[in-house]
């Protein structure tokens, strides 16, 4: 367990990171399956608020807005699944 909750963090930081398609991502999600196959609890998270929220509404879609141009995915997609870059 203690593994888990130290590797957790590194997980976490690979998702915000954008790091999805990261070998090492699917390598801990393997971990991670295979150490909770015994687990029989489940979570279920309704509702998150924050009055100091990050998260801004009118930036968050990626299709109403032009903020963002999906394309430009591919180019970190490949960088970040380069062997050894962190």
């Amino acid at each position: 367990m203690q593994l888990k909750d130290s590797l957790a963090l590194k997980y976490a930081g690979l998702i915000s990171a954008g790091r999805w398609f990261d070998p090492l991502h699917t390598a801990m999600e393997a971990f991670m399956e295979k150490i909770t196959v015994s687990t029989t609890d489940s979570v279920s998270v309704t509702d998150c608020r924050s009055p100091y929220s990050l998260y801004r509404q009118d930036i968050s879609s990626l299709e109403s807005n032009h903020i963002y141009d999906q394309a430009d995915a591919a180019g970190f997609i490949q960088l970040y699944g380069l062997p050894n870059f962190q």
